[in-house]
């Protein structure tokens, strides 16, 4: 049972969301993230966690590398010095932090919790997606289609929050269902910044930025959350 979150720390929250390959198979854990990326106040930073990474940019911008769990204790430090709320949207971001002995207490809240009883339809049609998705006889098209429903389901859920209330929530075309792992893999193989590599990377700042701002923008529309 999480800490209610109130609208003045709703207001004020440090909205985190890592990025990374996934597990390989169900039966086996994901490797750490690579990178993070948080929202305070109105402004998205993002950092690398992993030194193979480390001289990664996007559009020029400077960027910081700190080994994860550096990053972790100085996340949380500055959560505690500063009266903040973590949101995230998984139990994932929650569990690395444990993974480094670091208990978020009643600091974290997993925004996930209250949103998803509403929105019932979009959490059962990702589910299916899924399903879909990983049964070997669905074709490659399919595959394709169903990405959009099974992945990505926080920025599914602020998509129809800006739909119910009227007001404009971007997401761009190169925003990657189910493709952050295939990007990170791809540079990974090219052992170095190569002009394709270099567009992945930016896609996928791009997408971690739009998963944080999907976030604030379901809290901002959700205010009874507990």
């Amino acid at each position: 049972m999480q800490n209610p979150i109130t609208k003045q720390e709703a207001d004020r929250a440090i909205f985190l969301d890592f990025e990374g390959k996934g597990p390989p198979s169900s039966s086996q854990d994901a490797p750490p993230p690579v990178m993070a990326g948080s929202l305070c106040d109105g402004k998205y930073e993002w950092k690398i966690l992993d030194e193979n990474f480390k001289d990664a940019t996007r559009k020029r911008e400077p960027t910081q590398y700190l080994p994860l769990e550096n990053f972790l204790k100085k996340l949380k430090e500055m959560a505690e010095d500063q009266g903040r709320r973590i949101v995230y949207f998984t139990s994932h971001e929650k569990q690395i932090f444990a993974e480094h002995g670091i208990d978020l207490g009643g600091i974290g809240f997993d925004l996930k919790v209250p949103v998803k009883p509403k929105y019932k339809t979009l959490f059962k049609e990702s589910k299916k997606a899924r399903r879909q998705l990983f049964d070997p006889t669905t074709s490659r098209t399919q595959r394709n289609a169903l990405r959009k429903k099974a992945f990505g389901l926080c920025v599914q859920c602020a998509t129809e929050c800006a739909k119910r209330n009227g007001i404009e929530f971007k997401v761009s075309n190169s925003y990657g269902f189910g493709k952050v792992g295939l990007w990170i893999s791809y540079r990974e193989k090219c052992k170095s910044w190569t002009t394709s590599a270099k567009t992945k990377w930016s896609w996928l700042v791009d997408h971690n930025e739009t998963d944080c701002r999907a976030m604030e923008l379901l809290i901002k529309h959700h205010r009874k959350l507990s």
